[in-house]
């Protein structure tokens, strides 16, 4: 994924046409069946994979919004701050009399601060919502990522109980395969 879409497929969809219930370990070892415990374990080695990955990318987006986030009001504070100096600093406490172009002025400077201070809270509002999204799309993801780990498990199982009833058509890339998936696993 590119990290910007949720996938309309849900984590069930996702891993549920990797489970094949119709294969069992000790009856009828052939060929075929060793084939298709093999795929399995090949495919839900990829979809795990391909889980990780969106899983990491989509924590990094969500860390950057929330570091913009943190910029974001710390603009907004000194926007903020800015405008009560000049509110202080412009005052008529002594009882100055003001003529209309130094009224002009002041709003000209009010208007153009206090802008920047809408412009501040927009972007606060657009980061909120974006972190909205891609929170639902992070708690999304760690599902699929559950039962990407829980299915590859099985067929790891699967594949285990395969070699050891004695099925070698495959051994060496059952063993690299197995040697991938616990370093893909301590990762």
């Amino acid at each position: 994924g590119n990290g910007n879409e949720v996938d309309s497929d849900t984590p069930e969809d996702v891993v549920g046409a990797l489970i094949d219930d119709n294969v069992t370990v000790g009856e009828n070892n052939n060929i075929e069946k060793d084939m298709s415990i093999e795929e399995s374990f090949e495919k839900s080695l990829k979809v795990l994979t391909d889980a990780k990955g969106d899983l990491k990318e989509a924590t990094e987006i969500l860390e950057d919004i929330n570091d913009d986030i943190i910029k974001a009001r710390e603009m907004h504070t000194k926007r903020l701050s800015v405008f009560v100096s000049w509110l202080m600093a412009n005052s008529l406490c002594h009882g100055e009399k003001v003529d209309m172009q130094d009224i002009k002025q002041l709003w000209t400077n009010s208007r153009k601060i206090t802008d920047d201070i809408d412009k501040c809270e927009e972007r606060l509002d657009i980061l909120k919502s974006e972190k909205e999204d891609k929170v639902e799309k992070l708690e999304h993801l760690k599902k699929v990522f559950k039962q990407a780990t829980e299915v590859h498990e099985r067929n790891s199982e699967a594949l285990t109980k395969l070699q050891a009833s004695g099925s070698s058509g495959y051994a060496t890339n059952v063993a690299v395969m197995l040697a991938a998936w616990i370093l893909f696993k301590h990762v």
